[in-house]
């Protein structure tokens, strides 16, 4: 577990479009920042949360209430995942792929 991080506004902006599966140019249209500035927010990120990608920041951040941890509000569509159907098999031409519903 990381010690609780302290964001700033523009941090958990980042933080927000990184949890929307945003690349980086698509958080710095949104935000109206250069892609390089996204990078610096996202190193800082990374710092705070003691890990080396976005990857690993949304999962930290996911299995702490990413809102919790930076301090926001938790909206209803962030928290615990909820429990899925049992994955089935379906076939597709001669390939089989599994399911999570």
């Amino acid at each position: 577990m990381y010690p609780r991080a302290e964001f700033s506004n523009r941090e958990r902006q980042v933080i927000d479009l990184l949890f929307e599966g945003k690349s980086n140019k698509q958080i710095a249209q949104e935000l109206h920042i250069s892609n390089r500035k996204v990078e610096f927010h996202l190193s800082n990120i990374y710092a705070k949360l003691d890990v080396t990608s976005r990857t690993e920041a949304v999962l930290i951040l996911s299995e702490n209430g990413p809102r919790e941890s930076i301090g926001a509000p938790k909206p209803a569509s962030y928290g615990k995942p909820q429990l899925k159907r049992r994955p089935h098999p379906t076939i597709i031409g001669s390939i089989l792929f599994q399911s999570n519903g």
